[in-house]
């Protein structure tokens, strides 16, 4: 069965190993973005087509890792998920290698980081953008914590699960391309209203 009763020591031990990795997956999507940021401004390009690639990578890995899950379960009489944690593994040492020869540089703090971000918070647009990405990250962290429970209650199987990603990610990618033109023509209001409208 997919659900076996275990003993507490399992479920903390599962709880803090998916806490530390889930903050530095974070960690590293936040610190990922100045640094294409960086790169734009050193070399040229558009914000948007870089963050492409991640999209295509989701799309295209998401539904091979349900296969091979779905392949490796087939005898056992429950589901495998040791082909996801391996997938991940060895996707992550290509980005680390990949990120350790790209030729960043330095690039020095501001002087009063805490002093600029103070008068920034003092600024009533701002405070709004904020709540805004507040309530839509709850609204994804909810869909994404709960569509997958939701869709192995139905029954589906694990490749699904991974064309579901596979949809969202590709539904991405014209605005990803576009992105400048899109925010030229929409503006960034408008475009945050789309998005709100789309969750819904």
């Amino acid at each position: 069965p997919d659900y076996k009763e275990s003993d507490d020591k399992i479920f903390w031990i599962y709880f803090g190993l998916r806490f530390l990795a889930t903050t530095m997956l974070s960690a590293g999507v936040t610190i990922m973005d100045p640094i294409a940021l960086t790169m734009i401004e050193k070399y040229g390009g558009d914000f948007g087509r870089e963050r492409l690639f991640s999209s295509i990578g989701m799309a295209i890995f998401s539904p091979i890792t349900g296969i091979l899950i779905d392949i490796f379960s087939r005898d056992l009489g429950y589901t495998d998920y040791s082909a996801a944690f391996y997938t991940y593994d060895i996707l992550l040492v290509i980005s680390s290698i990949s990120v350790f020869m790209m030729p960043l540089g330095e690039k020095l703090p501001a002087d009063n980081v805490f002093k600029d971000l103070l008068n920034l918070l003092k600024l009533k647009h701002v405070i709004i953008f904020i709540w805004f990405l507040f309530l839509l990250g709850n609204f994804w962290g909810f869909i994404e914590s709960f569509l997958f429970l939701y869709l192995k209650e139905l029954g589906a199987p694990n490749y699904l699960l991974g064309i579901t990603i596979t949809v969202g990610t590709v539904s991405s990618i014209p605005f990803l391309y576009g992105a400048g033109r899109i925010t030229k023509v929409v503006g960034h209001v408008n475009l945050i209203v789309i998005a709100f409208i789309a969750h819904a």
